[in-house]
């Protein structure tokens, strides 16, 4: 079976083939805005979508851009439901994998 590791913590995770850069369940608590706000991000809804909150005043974070321990993410809607964060270039493309 393929290994994958979360690009923050490089703590082993499951293999997902579909997200290669995603960020682990424990490191998604740590998304911060550019300007240093931690950042709720949830289901917008049952139907679908996402939302980025401010964790301090519950005010939206329009962007879906956060840092996590100073790398750049993105935070999605995941195919089948519920938010997946993925690890970014800084070219704004999914960052390759790292070997191990």
């Amino acid at each position: 079976m393929p290994k994958q590791h979360c690009p923050v913590c490089q703590n082993s995770i499951t293999p997902v083939a579909r997200y290669p850069n995603y960020v682990c369940a424990e490191c998604a608590t740590l998304a911060e805005s550019a300007d240093g706000r931690l950042v709720e991000i949830t289901n917008a809804n049952i139907w679908g979508g996402i939302q980025l909150r401010y964790r301090d005043t519950g005010e939206p974070h329009e962007e879906t851009q956060v840092f996590i321990r100073g790398i750049k993410c993105e935070a999605r809607e995941a195919r089948f439901g519920g938010v997946v964060i993925q690890a970014l270039a800084s070219d704004g493309r999914a960052r390759p994998l790292p070997e191990h």
